[in-house]
């Protein structure tokens, strides 16, 4: 593994700072792996971002949250109807959500309503979402809004087809009254992902006659993808830098 941090700028008000750097991780060539704008395995690190993995369906989009019935192992029954009716249309098992900005990163995950967040590990933060955008809240009372969204276009996924999975950085405010604004552009990426190739071919049984079996299926796959990611185009401060 390889990895490499350049410092390129710090923006400082009086009670805030905002450093931007360019940061190299590289594990090697792999497959399906896509180069950012700044270069294959390079990062442009300004601002922070939130990040979602997916667990089981998405929480948003998909299916409705809720919470495993406490009484669930008492009676074959109920377990029972539970694998059979109420557990295909539910997903029980919270998304995860990473930040990082500077000084701080970490995880977390919203309860069954969507509106509480809980941290791992705990953390004196404040976490709000509005469904759409975030803002987390230190113990210093800095005041973080993640409101630009990375959003993912699944063109295979049979329901909701557009999906968030990122929200960036785009302010910070200090209770002093220092903020520190950052704007963002929009780059559309296309590509296809997950390429392969599956050949099916009949039983001897399954044929008629004595003939050979020459009725071969093929079922080329490639899953396109779409990014809307946003890309940094400026840092603008309360003192005018």
């Amino acid at each position: 593994t390889m990895q490499e941090n350049i410092n390129i700028y710090e923006l400082k008000t009086k009670n805030l700072s905002l450093p931007v750097t360019l940061s190299y991780n590289s594990n090697g060539l792999i497959v399906d792996k896509v180069a950012s704008w700044v270069g294959f395995d390079w990062n442009l690190d300004a601002g922070g971002v939130i990040t979602t993995t997916s667990k089981g369906a998405r929480d948003q989009h998909v299916k409705l949250r809720d919470s495993v019935p406490g009484n669930i192992f008492a009676d074959y029954s109920l377990l029972r109807n539970f694998l059979s009716t109420a557990y295909p249309a539910y997903d029980y098992e919270p998304d995860v959500y990473s930040y990082n900005f500077p000084g701080s990163f970490g995880r977390f995950i919203l309860d069954v309503a969507g509106s509480k967040a809980i941290m791992i590990p705990y953390r004196p933060y404040r976490i709000t979402t509005t469904g759409t955008s975030f803002t987390m809240v230190d113990e210093n009372g800095i005041s973080y809004v993640f409101a630009q969204k990375e959003d993912y276009y699944c063109a295979s996924c049979p329901a909701q087809n557009i999906f968030p999975v990122s929200w960036y950085l785009t302010s910070v405010t200090h209770p002093a009254g220092d903020v520190i604004n950052l704007y963002y552009t929009i780059d559309t990426t296309s590509y296809f992902a997950g390429l392969s190739h599956a050949v099916t071919k009949k039983l001897w049984e399954d044929c008629p006659g004595t003939a050979p079996c020459t009725d071969t299926e093929t079922y080329p796959r490639a899953d396109g993808a779409t990014f809307y990611t946003p890309l940094l185009d400026s840092i603008v401060s309360s003192a005018g830098d």
